[in-house]
């Protein structure tokens, strides 16, 4: 007879060999573990992109916000001759909580940005909103895959003149995710 048949001749046994409650103990555990390990699976997709969804339209309500801001305007049409549109972007970035606020003119020249040295510089892709439009989605940029909206800088006679671009880091909504996942975790097994 082989080994490992005489080994599942055994565990076969030992099984029978158990009265019937263990038998439905084990078999609820184990539907348990399954229906548990399911549940979480399906909140974190769920959540995931609830978050992602939520990012959007606060990233789009920041750019948006801001490409009617006055100052903006006035001071992209003018060349930001004072150099303001980057104190306003960090305050804006500071205080609303986005990972960048980037403004742009409709050549794409940089305004604003989060690192400085970027500051003048050409956007390495077309401005987006010349269309008139705004645009919300995944974009690959100089900080990082992010959720990002970009809004229209209009002038008085409602042409584009440049573009608001904000965004959060996916780092930054993994990490939200990563918090909410543990708590359901630690909150599932406190109630088990």
């Amino acid at each position: 007879m082989h080994p490992e048949s005489r080994g599942l001749r055994f565990f076969g046994a030992r099984w029978k060999a158990r009265p019937l409650a263990s038998q439905i103990l084990v078999w609820l555990l184990c539907i348990l573990f399954v229906t548990v390990t399911l549940g979480a699976l399906l909140y974190t997709q769920i959540s995931n992109q609830t978050l992602e969804d939520q990012y959007r339209l606060r990233a789009l309500g920041i750019a948006t916000t801001v490409a009617q801001m006055p100052e903006i305007v006035t001071s992209l049409g003018n060349g930001d001759p004072t150099h303001s549109i980057q104190a306003i972007a960090s305050k804006v970035q500071s205080q609303a909580q986005p990972d960048y606020v980037v403004v742009t003119d409709r050549k794409g020249v940089r305004y604003s940005h989060p690192n400085p040295n970027l500051i003048g510089q050409t956007l390495e892709e077309p401005v987006a909103v010349l269309d008139g439009q705004t645009h919300v989605g995944i974009d690959k940029g100089s900080l990082g895959d992010s959720v990002n909206a970009k809004a229209p800088v209009r002038a008085a006679d409602g042409t584009v003149v440049g573009q608001v671009s904000v965004g959060i880091l996916e780092t930054t909504e993994s990490s939200e995710l990563t918090k909410q996942v543990l708590l359901i975790a630690g909150y599932s097994a406190w109630c088990s």
